[in-house]
This record gives C-alpha cells, structure tokens and sequence, in this order.
C-alpha cells in the first residue's frame, strides 16, 4: 500500500539506483502492441538518460536498465502504472492502479510522483524545500513531516 512509511523508506535506499516511472496501462492502445509502448520508451529514454550518467556509473546503469527490460519482457501489466526502484542490491516494484507520466531516473530515488499520489489520496498538498517534503492538511497547519 502506498504510504508516507512507505516513501519514506524508498529514500533510505542504497544509491546509485534506477527509478523507472512506467504507464502500462494495458488499455492504451500504445500498450497493446506485441512491444508495448513503455518498453520502446525505456528503450529511447535510457540511451538518452545514459548520456548525463558519470562514466563510472555507466555500466551500473546499463545493468539496471537491462535489469528492468527483462522483467518487463516475460510479465504481462495488468495495472495502469509500474515503479521500479532497482540497484545493485535493491529490487522494489510498486504497482499501482493509475495513470503515471513515463519516467526514468539514476542515482537518488526519486518519489515525486509516488508523494502525489500520496498527497492526493490523502487530501493533502505538497510542500518542498531543501530540506525535504512536507504534507499540509487543506485547510489545516500541518498535518505530516516526512524527509526525503
């Protein structure tokens, strides 16, 4: 279940990590293809991504992106969204029932989406500075703290 506890533990997650964001929702007629639309995406968006990851890091990130293409070619997406958190020693898949904007990252864990989804389900709205993220409570002080 996506939860504050939740998020909060994604950021303790050992970096550099490949947080993929995926739309695969198997009703888009992109999704229905014998390549699904958000495998061709991950496919275009990690040569791109590859291209501002350190040279150190570049095989560590092809790794994990071929890590994620393998698990995507032999399942079936019965969601409408798919996060992926994975590293050298971290798999952590969320599965979720709406819609998520395609998106690939490396390094940090990045929960943007994920705090949301959880501001949204929560009534709540989202506040960041520096120092981390903050839930306000609509019509209310602060309802929640959480760092990431």
């Amino acid at each position: 279940m996506l939860s504050p506890g939740l998020l909060s533990s994604l950021s303790e997650l050992p970096q550099p990590l490949l947080t993929a964001y995926l739309d695969t929702n198997p009703s888009e007629p992109d999704n229905q293809r014998s390549a699904p639309g958000y495998m061709a995406w991950l496919k275009t968006e990690a040569k791109s991504v590859a291209m501002d990851v350190a040279a150190s890091e570049r095989s560590s990130f092809r790794e994990q992106v071929s890590r994620v293409q393998r698990f995507l070619h032999d399942r079936t997406a019965q969601q409408r969204g798919l996060v992926i958190f994975s590293g050298l020693a971290t798999w952590q898949e969320i599965l979720l029932k709406v819609k998520l904007r395609n998106e690939l990252h490396w390094g940090q864990p990045a929960v943007s989406q994920l705090v949301d989804l959880v501001a949204m389900r929560s009534g709540s709205r989202r506040t960041a500075n520096a120092h981390g993220c903050r839930f306000m409570a609509l019509g209310a002080r602060m309802a929640a703290s959480m760092r990431f």
